[in-house]
């Protein structure tokens, strides 16, 4: 297997999520070229959310954590910055392969990487909590 192509592996996340919001009625656009701090701008009625988008494709393992997945809150090559509710309203975690979802509001994230456990219950109720983003 080869190294993995960030930049694709982050396009197929956006694109499944768009595709998973436009399935629930959300009118969806990309901001042009890549400086914005959002992926997509998701709309329905007179609601918009800024959505930063966060992908993998393969459950990690680890003996100390054992298997999860394991998704940077965070932007920058070198100093790896939080997000903020200033520049995103949501972040929609995506594994890629089993095309499972995590929708959180930047209120509620506290970390710079999020480890969601195949076997523990911790983050479990952002899975398919696309209602959250009325």
């Amino acid at each position: 297997m080869g190294m993995v192509n960030m930049k694709a592996l982050g396009d197929r996340g956006e694109l499944l999520v768009a595709q998973e919001l436009i399935e629930r009625n959300w009118n969806v656009s990309f901001p042009f070229g890549d400086n914005a701090r959002y992926d997509i701008i998701a709309e329905k009625g007179r609601h918009f959310c800024r959505v930063q988008v966060k992908s993998t494709e393969n459950v990690m393992m680890t003996p100390r954590h054992g298997p999860h997945y394991a998704f940077s809150l965070c932007h920058g090559k070198v100093t790896k910055d939080a997000y903020d509710k200033n520049s995103i309203d949501f972040f929609i975690c995506c594994a890629i392969q089993v095309k499972r979802f995590w929708i959180l509001p930047i209120e509620n994230v506290t970390c710079k990487t999020l480890k969601i456990f195949i076997t523990g219950k911790k983050h479990h109720e952002y899975e398919g909590a696309w209602d959250l983003l009325r």
